[in-house]
């Protein structure tokens, strides 16, 4: 009997040897017959395979889609995202075109620009977070087929154990950064040059004028584009009273700014009366605030979070 055991797992051993798996992630049950792993999972349908039931196929794009919204088959992902792939059911690649209300000069150097007395726009990249997961498959950039085979980036989310709100779990592809270069432009003209300096002393405005909503790579790519945040140049020294006073603009107004802990060189311009994350400022409060912004000399606009109100202005001594 002592010898009976061993060999009788020796002997399983010898006849499921390319069958031995741990654990079966994907599969619905496996009996106490599993032999210390070995055995057969027995994978839950007709898409999981393998002997640990971790190779998963799907070849239609849109039952690809419905299973990522629904957080279903994401730990297989990306790697075999477009295993078997049927390229009929790749969706079209979308056509975005960029309208300018003030067409750049195509100006691509900075000092280039100011010199020739035009204004220099950058703006900062964010990466699209739109999975598309709530509007359709065709919406979602396409990884496994088309122009855009190979280029989209991967995303997936589960909420931790202590999430009882907000989104399920969910994964997908969604569509890269717009280039940063795209977002760096000349303006000139008299028109757009007033624009600029108008919107930025009125509180950062201009942002979706001056910054590009779409961008074309050339290859038959082409794309929306989201920015966190813009500045421009050339600005006055000593701060931004002085520069809206130096451009006669007559709207210039800069509100106590609101001290980031995260980011000590961060700033928001807001309404006397703003709310932050839900806590009205003290007049003490503006007045600690306000010093704290003594001799900033530049200052960039950008958007916070949803919860804080107003307009961001970054220091930042460089261009």
């Amino acid at each position: 009997m002592k010898l009976l055991l061993p060999a009788t797992l020796a002997l399983a051993a010898a006849s499921n040897a390319n069958a031995y798996c741990w654990s079966c992630d994907n599969a619905p049950s496996r009996s106490w017959s599993w032999w210390f792993g070995f055995g057969d999972c027995n994978c839950e349908s007709n898409k999981w395979g393998g002997s640990c039931c971790n190779q998963w196929s799907e070849n239609d794009w849109d039952v690809k889609w419905d299973e990522w919204r629904r957080g279903d088959s994401c730990e297989a992902q990306p790697g075999q995202a477009c295993s078997q792939h049927l390229e009929s059911t790749t969706p079209l690649a979308p056509v975005e075109t960029q309208d300018w209300k003030y067409e750049p000069s195509g100006e691509t150097d900075q000092l280039q620009c100011e010199a020739d007395g035009c204004m220099w726009v950058e703006c900062f990249q964010q990466t699209s977070v739109n999975l598309a997961t709530s509007v359709g498959a065709d919406e979602m950039c396409s990884q496994c087929g088309g122009p855009w085979e190979g280029k989209c980036d991967w995303h997936s989310y589960a909420p931790g154990a202590l999430a009882f709100a907000g989104p399920g779990k969910h994964c997908g592809f969604r569509y890269p950064a717009c280039p940063s270069q795209s977002g760096k432009n000349c303006f000139c003209g008299s028109d757009a040059i007033s624009e600029l300096r108008e919107g930025w002393c009125s509180g950062g405005q201009g942002q979706d004028t001056f910054c590009p909503a779409n961008h074309d790579h050339g290859d038959g790519r082409t794309q929306e584009c989201e920015w966190r945040g813009w500045t421009i140049s050339p600005q006055e020294n000593g701060g931004f009273e002085e520069t809206c006073a130096a451009w006669g603009t007559t709207e210039a107004r800069a509100a106590p700014p609101v001290v980031n802990p995260v980011e000590a060189a961060s700033f928001v311009q807001a309404e006397p009366s703003a709310t932050v994350k839900g806590t009205q400022l003290s007049a003490a409060g503006a007045l600690f605030m306000g010093a704290a912004a003594y001799g900033l000399k530049k200052r960039k606009f950008r958007q916070r979070p949803a919860e804080m109100v107003g307009t961001e202005m970054t220091r930042s001594d460089a261009v």
